[in-house]
């Protein structure tokens, strides 16, 4: 069944890509490069996510020690947006992502990888059930509230 899921989304990266605008192989790469290699803020990452050229932004493997706990305050204000974006995925996901997600769902799995330290923190934000996203809120408000970032760095 692995090698199955394997080859499904190996085809899947290969007839999306083939004939592509250029922006699709930066969608498809392993995104985890690009966010190291560039030193990819969160700022950044969140207008490329808001993007419409094309719908998902694949993962081949976690980042850890992207996000910082003083960008909990950004990510918490955003919790509630149902503006549509990217749905990032592990690329190794059985579950393949075909369309937009929301800004509140990401921000969410993205303050996940931050309380877990690897992003994606999981396969996929779909995987996130309410209560684990009650908690994860509630994790990054008393993260504030303990003020886990120093004085000078959060801002609300």
């Amino acid at each position: 069944m692995l090698l199955k899921n394997i080859v499904v989304t190996g085809l899947l990266f290969v007839y999306v890509t083939c004939g592509a605008d250029d922006n699709t192989y930066l969608e498809h790469m392993n995104f985890e490069v690009v966010i190291q290699n560039e030193n990819l803020s969160l700022d950044s990452y969140l207008e490329f996510i808001a993007e419409d050229n094309y719908p998902t932004v694949g993962f081949g493997n976690s980042v850890s020690g992207w996000l910082s706990k003083c960008d909990i305050p950004q990510l918490l204000a955003l919790v509630e947006s149902e503006k549509s974006v990217k749905a990032a995925y592990k690329m190794v996901s059985a579950q393949l992502i075909m369309d937009r997600s929301t800004l509140a769902q990401e921000s969410v799995f993205l303050l996940l990888g931050l309380k877990v330290d690897r992003y994606p923190p999981v396969m996929t934000a779909r995987m996130i059930e309410e209560d684990e996203r009650d908690d994860v809120i509630a994790w990054a408000k008393s993260e504030v509230d303990r003020n886990a970032c120093g004085e000078d760095k959060i801002q609300e």
